[in-house]
């Protein structure tokens, strides 16, 4: 039976990604805000058709995920959802540390994933939370060629965005911004394995760090990777 899901995240590569990777299991509603998110949840629970699992990130714009799912908890509440009914929620984020995960489980969230994540991650975490589902019938073969090149896609998009973003940032000596971005993109390029563009993310990060004078050089370098990578999903489109 297809799941009902909402993926609630302000990343659009993670709004790409969690759909892809739970194509198979079932249908993805996806928003970037938790105000949004919440708005939809309660008109779902109220015309009878709640959604079966929420993957949450935590930090976003506006209300955080912590916050959001404390207040999908009190629409449950107020609504009188039985317990064994409630909405599976599986917070995402890059936050590893015990105080975020030890907060979220409190809140009232099943399980918690950690940024980058792969299929078999996730799968696993539907399982920890009672939604294992049989991998011989999904359709892996679509999702590993279709869905991985889309992440990829958007990988592109927002890696020369960011890249135009730092020579701006690079004119105006803006080291601090240029670094996050890197780590922005590192995250992303580690979870979609694109190891190459990594690389040279880390390469200029550090010279974001320690040699100002040669990020120009880098910003192309990294530049050239994306190219790269551009022309293989092209290739195989």
């Amino acid at each position: 039976m297809h799941k009902k899901i909402l993926v609630v995240d302000d990343d659009f590569i993670s709004r790409a990604k969690l759909p892809a990777i739970l194509a198979n299991i079932g249908d993805c509603h996806t928003h970037e805000s938790g105000e949004e998110a919440l708005a939809v949840f309660q008109h779902a629970l109220e015309i009878g058709a709640p959604f079966d699992l929420i993957a949450l990130d935590i930090e976003m714009p506006g209300m955080s995920g912590h916050a959001v799912l404390q207040n999908l908890r009190n629409i449950e509440d107020a609504l009188c959802v039985p317990e064994h009914q409630r909405t599976k929620v599986i917070m995402v984020s890059v936050h590893d540390d015990p105080s975020n995960i030890i907060s979220s489980l409190k809140t009232g969230a099943d399980a918690y994933l950690i940024k980058p994540f792969d299929y078999g991650d996730m799968l696993d975490k539907l399982s920890e939370i009672g939604m294992a589902i049989d991998t011989g019938l999904l359709d892996t073969a679509r999702l590993n060629e279709e869905g991985f090149l889309e992440l990829l896609n958007r990988f592109i998009e927002l890696g020369h965005r960011r890249l135009q973003e730092m020579e701006h940032n690079r004119s105006d000596d803006d080291y601090q911004a240029i670094e996050k971005a890197c780590e922005e993109l590192q995250i992303t390029a580690a979870s979609i394995s694109a190891h190459i563009v990594n690389l040279s993310l880390i390469q200029l990060q550090k010279a974001a760090q320690q040699h100002p004078e040669s990020l120009g050089l880098y910003i192309q370098k990294t530049q050239r990777e994306l190219k790269r990578l551009e022309r293989f999903t092209q290739t195989r489109n």
